[in-house]
């Protein structure tokens, strides 16, 4: 294979992780306090626009739109905001556990094809360059660190989309593959619950 190939030996630093335990901490407290406050702005500041917004999109597109959303932004990431997504359908009325529910569903959804895409394209130059810079620089750190990076991803700022590449790109199993990523439903009850808290105590 070639110098790109995904498959290529382990340097000297293969048993470091490829994240910062503690930066990572600290951009998820930080940005649970954003979330909270922007959120809670937008809404004191925006309240008719945002009702407006928000019953459009659940008259328009319903509980699918939020699984749609989520499917979407986990398998082309920095795309559809999650977190919008959920707004807007609580605040257009649709219940806590209707949207609960329908994102997890959408988000299992758009994992599990970035498995099959990482599992498809594992030897191809475009995987192995996107897994470089998520600081898989070789098949051993996908190995050992990429139901790591699927569980961080489901539940921090990492990104969901480069734990389910890895997990296909180095042949995890589907069925623990899939068990794993279960925990993503605790991410989007967490960011929903503050959502509520955040904006839906001013709008009302």
């Amino acid at each position: 294979m070639g110098d790109d190939a995904f498959e290529m030996s382990s340097g000297a630093n293969g048993n470091v992780l490829p994240f910062n335990w503690k930066k990572l901490t600290l951009q998820f407290a930080l940005g649970l306090l954003a979330l909270i406050a922007a959120l809670g702005l937008l809404g004191y500041f925006f309240k008719e626009p945002l009702f407006t917004v928000s019953r459009w999109f659940v008259d328009t597109f319903g509980p699918f739109g939020v699984a749609l959303g989520f499917f979407i932004g986990d398998v082309f990431p920095n795309i559809a905001p999650h977190d919008a997504f959920l707004m807007f359908a609580l605040i257009g009325g649709l219940p806590f556990w209707t949207i609960t529910l329908y994102a997890y569903a959408g988000s299992i959804a758009g994992i599990s094809i970035c498995y099959f895409i990482g599992r498809a394209m594992r030897q191809t130059r475009w995987l192995t360059n996107f897994l470089t810079k998520s600081g898989l620089r070789n098949h051993e750190r996908a190995n050992r660190f990429g139901l790591t990076l699927l569980v961080l991803g489901a539940l921090t700022p990492l990104r969901f989309t480069v734990g389910g590449l890895a997990c296909g790109a180095v042949e995890v199993p589907f069925w623990k593959f899939f068990l794993v990523a279960q925990v993503r439903i605790l991410r989007v009850v967490g960011t929903l619950w503050l959502i509520k808290v955040g904006v839906m105590n001013l709008v009302q």
